[in-house]
């Protein structure tokens, strides 16, 4: 039980570090995107969030760096 507060612990302070810088960016994207169609925000932050949760691949960082663009152009 011990072990599993502890890990816990450690998963919580290394999701809140990880994601503290990026927070008011998800948080613009994410209230962004509803105003568009809904199979198209549902999409779109889910991409987004896997690009924020994987982005040492490629395809993650291209995706973080042409998402502010494509939401401009819709």
């Amino acid at each position: 039980m011990i072990l599993l507060l502890f890990y816990g612990m450690k998963l919580l302070a290394f999701i809140s570090d990880f994601f503290t810088p990026m927070l008011p960016l998800l948080l613009f994207f994410l209230f962004l995107t509803p105003l568009f169609s809904a199979p198209l925000s549902c999409f779109t932050s889910l991409l987004l969030f896997l690009a924020i949760l994987y982005p040492h691949y490629p395809v993650s960082s291209a995706l973080l760096f042409f998402y502010p663009c494509v939401v401009l152009i819709l």
